[in-house]
């Protein structure tokens, strides 16, 4: 990396992969060959939480570099070039997606790029085009050799939202897995919410979600080996990471929550827990880094590459997550099956690191509308779990607003709730 800066930066952005859906964190049928090549030589952060299970709240924590309770920014809002990462880069910038929220949408994150690069509307389309994962690795393999200038291209993947449908050479489930799905309502999430479909389903539903994985780790594969022809590939930088999860009935830690289902309002590591890898120009080492690390950190991850800076990030702790907004549209959906409000949340969690005798663990507060529990997922295994009720009040002054860290009151009910699940795990240990 020059002291200018990496020349290409490259933020490949999935929509919803989580973390154990990854090769490198775990998964059995190897669905990311790609991406764990790439940790080889990269700086891999294993616990890099999203801001938000919303959408475009996420989408707005990663470029603007805020949490999601402090920009504040919904599907109802607009985002300004001003306000985010991209704007202060003097160099091209181009997004690549088939995503129509990332192009149409009022929200306006198109905005922020000099060049947006999607499938027309309203034109004649070749019968055998299919607009996915693959087709902009295509887009980005026309583009790169063109490029002259310093640059940044996000490269955002989708195919892990919708239907899942990926080509023949990435599908592995059978006709009738398929079947199963496409006789789902759209959203398809509330039909198991209100008990319409046996949540067995769900099973089957994963497998048609891998395989879309997999076909987005097929489409960064040829984002990397269009780089062989391009003059400056040795110095461009490439980051990825995911706006969220993806759940699929994962049993829920809060007594009364429900279990995440699809990109739901839960704050389950299945919707919280994305992977985020990061690799310099002529990085060769391998790194991996265990402390919680929020998403939002990617905006000054893109500022060091830009700027010949080294890339690596602390963090600060706790992190925080939050459930997002219903929709208008789900809000009305899920009145009419007659479901309670309650389904929504509101949900929050905080992830710090706390010091066990010689160890680390790290510690989640999950907090679910009035109920709240503490538990240890990683370095303790799951066997410390505190669950109780909190003090209304606690939730009204969850996050200040005012600046960029949680309220005073919810750290305060943290600090005393770990304090006593630290007590019980010493005397449970002599």
């Amino acid at each position: 990396m020059s002291d200018g800066g990496a020349d290409g930066i490259i933020i490949v952005l999935f929509n919803s992969v989580k973390a154990t859906a990854t090769t490198h964190h775990g998964h059995h049928a190897n669905p990311t060959p790609t991406l764990d090549t790439i940790t080889d030589e990269a700086i891999t952060y294993r616990r890099a939480l999203t801001s938000s299970t919303g959408f475009f709240q996420s989408l707005a924590s990663i470029f603007t570099g805020f949490q999601a309770h402090n920009h504040r920014l919904t599907e109802e809002s607009r985002i300004y070039p001003e306000s985010t990462i991209i704007d202060s880069l003097n160099r091209d910038t181009t997004l690549f997606t088939t995503d129509d929220r990332l192009v149409d949408h009022p929200f306006g994150f198109h905005s922020i790029f000099d060049t947006v690069i999607a499938p027309r509307k309203n034109t004649t389309v070749d019968e055998n085009t299919i607009h996915d994962s693959i087709w902009v690795a295509e887009q980005f393999e026309e583009w790169i050799d063109e490029q002259t200038e310093p640059w940044l291209a996000v490269v955002n993947f989708n195919d892990t939202t919708n239907d899942f449908t990926v080509r023949p050479e990435h599908r592995t489930v059978d006709n009738e897995t398929r079947r199963l799905y496409n006789e789902l309502p759209d959203p398809w999430e509330f039909s198991f919410y209100a008990e319409e479909e046996p949540l067995w389903k769900l099973n089957a539903i994963e497998q048609l979600y891998i395989d879309a994985v997999n076909q987005t780790d097929a489409a960064l594969e040829r984002v990397l080996n269009s780089l062989s022809t391009y003059s400056s590939s040795d110095d461009t930088a490439l980051v990825i990471t995911s706006l969220r999860g993806m759940g699929f009935g994962e049993q829920p830690q809060v007594p009364g929550a429900l279990p995440p289902i699809g990109t739901s309002t839960s704050v389950h590591e299945a919707l919280t827990h994305v992977p985020l890898v990061v690799k310099p120009p002529g990085y060769e080492t391998q790194t991996e880094v265990d402390r919680p690390v929020s998403t939002t950190e990617v905006a000054q991850i893109i500022e060091k590459l830009a700027n010949g800076m080294d890339p690596a990030v602390e963090g600060e702790t706790p992190v925080t997550v939050s459930s997002h907004k219903p929709s208008v549209e789900h809000v009305t959906l899920a009145e009419k099956k007659g479901l309670p409000r309650n389904i929504f949340g509101p949900g929050r969690a905080a992830y710090f690191n706390a010091p066990i005798g010689r160890s680390t663990a790290t510690i989640k507060y999950e907090q679910w509308i009035d109920k709240a529990v503490v538990q240890t997922i990683y370095g303790l295994g799951n066997d410390g779990i505190i669950e109780g009720e909190i003090n209304p009040d606690i939730v009204d002054g969850l996050f200040d607003y005012e600046t960029q860290n949680i309220g005073d009151r919810w750290r305060d009910d943290i600090e005393t709730t770990v304090d006593s699940l630290l007590v019980e795990y010493e005397q449970s240990s002599m």
